[in-house]
């Protein structure tokens, strides 16, 4: 049995780096919306199967170990920084977390063009 908090929080801070909504999530790994809601739901109790954990991971370009531990050390050294700043953004206020995002999406923008 793992840490269901960590791993609802986890696979929460994932869809949002990725903007990823529950329904999209519950489209790409083909788990029903209703599941994926139960699985990452505040009071639910529903512990989701290693197929199903399997599945939320891959899709979300992570490992289950990360998502039930918090512990990226599999995850190749490039993906550990990311996921180390990610989460550093994250706990910032949300005034700091907005102005980074627009920073990063602007010179993403500038780049592509």
């Amino acid at each position: 049995m793992y840490d269901l908090d960590l791993f609802r929080k986890n696979v929460r801070q994932e869809m949002y780096l990725q903007n990823l909504t529950l329904k999209e999530l519950a489209y790409k790994t083909r788990i029903p919306y209703s599941t994926i809601l139960s699985y990452v739901s505040k009071n639910s109790s529903v512990t989701p199967s290693v197929f199903a954990a399997a599945k939320i991971a891959c899709t979300l370009g992570t490992t289950v170990e990360y998502l039930v531990t918090g512990d990226d050390s599999l995850l190749p050294k490039a993906d550990r920084k990311i996921n180390s700043i990610a989460t550093e953004i994250l706990n910032l206020p949300a005034v700091y977390r907005h102005s980074i995002e627009n920073l990063i999406h602007g010179l993403a923008n500038s780049i592509v063009e």
